[in-house]
């Protein structure tokens, strides 16, 4: 038998890969037909599977929620976008204010159907996931700048990596970001409240109603334990975080509880980093991002947001990596 294994099913009329390797015990499921969402990452443990990822258990079948669980892949844009509107070259583009009437959020992509372009079993366990504005149930009516997302995730022993690479097919120029926004949780520790966290943040970004203004602010000074490591205890998290450190090419958040943790690491192509704790508090949103949160809108007014702005022919991309740590 294999170490390796990709499986891919239908469950409730709904496509999943499942990523395993068996020498580890590690599995990852990802709903290839609703957002290509990773919705559960475990390791065989004494009495049955870890879980590192939180969903809820109706989910991704349910059809609802797609922001609230597992790992959300959130492009053309991570975040908000203000009233759901900003100019590009001249065009104004209007999307649907689905944040309570208010703003655009969470990109286009994370609640459609993608389609598996490949699978590997040789060294590793890996499936790859592609939509585009051209896919079937695509967000073409709503982004009139043609793109190609692809997302490879892969799992070998206890990491489990994300890779995505953005294209731009042309004619013209495609305004875009891309951000993950995981709700990761460690076995043991049933609330955030019992996890000991560990950030790189160097800075805050200033926010109104949710939204930055682009200028940085000061740690505040009950970030700053953050930098070694505090417990978070009642501390809420809804935060944008700018002047990460990158260590060899990596930043990382780590997530320990009891006798089990996480790290999740990136690299220098997502230099922002928002923390959030969801009211349930049983989960950690960790949302590494290539660009800030109303990033076109930003620029737009000349302020440095991270906004990319591929030219025709052109591609970008980013990863993160899911490590258990014993």
């Amino acid at each position: 038998m294999s170490r390796f294994l990709v499986e891919t099913f239908e469950e409730d009329s709904l496509p999943v890969a499942k990523l395993s390797d068996t020498l580890e015990g590690t599995e990852a499921l990802i709903a290839l037909g609703y957002g290509f969402n990773c919705y559960r990452f475990t390791r065989r443990g004494p009495a049955g599977p870890e879980e590192y990822i939180h969903s809820d258990p109706a989910f991704p079948f349910s059809r609802s929620g797609p922001n609230l669980n597992g790992i959300p892949i959130l492009f053309p844009f991570p975040n908000r976008i203000a009233g759901g509107r900003f100019v590009f070259e001249g065009r104004e583009v209007v999307l649907p204010r689905n944040e309570g009437g208010k703003n655009a959020i969470h990109g286009l992509v994370l609640d459609r159907p993608w389609e598996t372009a490949s699978t590997d079993t040789r060294r590793k366990a890996s499936v790859t996931g592609r939509i585009s504005t051209d896919s079937d149930g695509g967000p073409a009516a709503l982004w009139p700048f043609p793109f190609r997302l692809e997302v490879t995730y892969t799992l070998f022993g206890k990491a489990l990596s994300m890779e995505a690479v953005f294209h731009n097919p042309g004619p013209g120029r495609l305004p875009c970001g891309f951000g993950s926004h995981g709700y990761f949780r460690v076995p043991g520790a049933e609330r955030v409240d019992d996890l000991r966290l560990t950030a790189p943040f160097g800075c805050r970004y200033e926010l109104r109603d949710l939204l930055p203004t682009g200028k940085k602010i000061p740690l505040d000074p009950e970030d700053e334990p953050y930098l070694r490591g505090a417990p978070v205890g009642g501390r809420v998290f809804d935060t944008v975080y700018g002047d990460l450190t990158f260590q060899n090419g990596k930043a990382s958040v780590r997530l320990e509880g009891g006798e089990r943790g996480l790290e999740i690491s990136w690299d220098s192509s997502a230099p922002i980093l928002i923390l959030y704790t969801p009211p349930h508090r049983e989960a950690v949103a960790v949302e590494p991002y290539t660009c800030l949160t109303d990033a076109f809108n930003l620029a737009s007014r000349g302020v440095e947001s991270g906004a990319l702005f591929l030219e025709p022919g052109e591609q970008a991309r980013t990863a993160m990596e899911i490590a258990i740590l014993d």
